[in-house]
């Protein structure tokens, strides 16, 4: 709990950082190569920076960034020289504050924690806990808006030594202005899970035990894409669902004890596309 706390902090204060107001003029848009050619040599004569991104088969152009006002306000004097429609526009420190929509997928191999607690109900029954850490692998897929939301669902498969995680779960991410390529984001997560023992909690052949459960999982997620290509992504996540796993362990009827799953953490490094 107290980790996922660290990295929500972590992504707020980056993305507070992140938010430094910088200047840039909105030019124009053109839909093919050759004119967007046009458009940076109209800018290499008058020699003002430009920058572009392609989305959605067109070539939005700006220029900037430029840190203060008095300088902008020159720049756009000449901009509209070339293009009279072009304006002042108080960017955060990327290219365009577009983002892209459409359908994503999301693959990933990741490190996962599953600590238990052991409540004796009864009698004297000792339950070894089991072992709860290993490897997982995720695979979600959704739509995501233009405003930066983005809904889907996704599968977590947490496969220890003792035990295994099988995690169904719709996520609601919102993604923040990119900076450099380096874009944060953040979601919750709601879903089921089912548990399913590999080994018995306690060694005794007449006990009455309910080893497997299922449950209800809510949950939250933060981490950090960096952009590759306009196709792909790399991205490092850190998930954590809260459950209610019981495992209920009945000797007789004067020794009984149960031992709970109640939370999953899962660090991961992954591809979106």
């Amino acid at each position: 709990m107290k980790l996922m706390i660290i990295l929500l902090l972590i992504t707020f204060i980056s993305q507070t950082l992140l938010s430094a107001k910088d200047i840039y003029i909105e030019v124009t848009s053109v839909k093919t190569k050759q004119k967007l050619r046009v458009v940076n040599n109209r800018f290499h004569n008058i020699k003002l920076p430009m920058i572009y991104k392609n989305f959605h088969k067109k070539y939005y152009i700006y220029s900037g960034p430029y840190k203060e006002e008095q300088q902008s306000l020159v720049a756009l004097k000449k901009i509209k020289h070339y293009f009279p429609k072009a304006r002042i526009k108080k960017e955060r420190k990327s290219k365009t504050d577009i983002k892209e929509s459409g359908v994503y997928l999301n693959i990933a191999v990741g490190f996962s924690s599953a600590p238990s607690t052991n409540e004796l109900e009864e009698g004297s029954v000792i339950i070894q806990k089991p072992q709860s850490t290993g490897v997982s692998y995720n695979i979600s897929t959704g739509y995501s808006f233009e405003n930066g939301l983005s809904i889907g669902i996704g599968y977590l498969r947490f496969n220890a030594t003792d035990l295994l995680f099988n995690n169904m779960y719709g996520e609601l991410n919102y993604q923040f202005n990119d900076y450099d390529s380096f874009i944060p984001y953040i979601g919750i997560l709601g879903g089921y899970s089912s548990l399913t023992w590999f080994t018995d909690p306690i060694d005794n052949p007449d006990k009455d035990a309910n080893n497997d459960s299922s449950s209800f999982i809510v949950g939250t997620q933060t981490g950090l894409m960096y952009k590759i290509t306009d196709i792909f992504s790399l991205y490092f996540g850190y998930q954590c669902l809260f459950m209610n796993h019981v495992t209920n362990i009945t000797l007789d009827s004067s020794n009984s004890s149960k031992l709970e799953h109640n939370t999953l953490h899962t660090v991961q490094i992954g591809l979106h596309f």
